[in-house]
């Protein structure tokens, strides 16, 4: 009985010459190949800088940011806004009869809020479209 066992541990053990050896692949392990294209990989200066040839630099070069925006209604001292002029009013909506926001327009605060009550009030009466087309 243990001869039998004895054959079959030897049978196991021994590996034909013909297969190939199969190694074990860490995961973490770089390829020689990957390892000559480090310069490219790798950012070689900090993220706030900019580098040689950088696409941030060029975009500084061509890029002229515009000033602060001012309130169109308190530089012209408007203090109420009219729904009834319907021409002032289709300069702060989209091209799908959106409000604009005061971010894209430049208005204050207050002359927004009025602004967009002038601007629903003029949908409502049929001065202005609902969505354009």
């Amino acid at each position: 009985m243990n001869d039998d066992l004895n054959i079959v541990k030897q049978a196991a053990n021994n590996i034909s010459e013909d297969e190939p050896v199969k190694k074990e692949v860490d995961p973490n392990a770089v390829s020689e190949e990957r390892k000559g294209l480090g310069s490219f990989t790798k950012r070689n200066y900090r993220p706030g800088e900019s580098g040689p040839g950088s696409v941030s630099a060029q975009r500084k070069r061509y890029y002229r940011g515009r000033g602060r925006k001012i309130c169109h209604f308190c530089a012209k001292g408007v203090l109420q806004i009219d729904y009834k002029d319907a021409e002032t009013l289709k300069r702060y909506t989209s091209l799908y009869g959106k409000i604009m926001s005061r971010r894209q327009t430049g208005n204050c605060a207050s002359h927004q809020r009025h602004l967009a009550n002038s601007i629903k009030r003029a949908r409502i009466v049929a001065l202005l479209p609902f969505v354009r087309e």
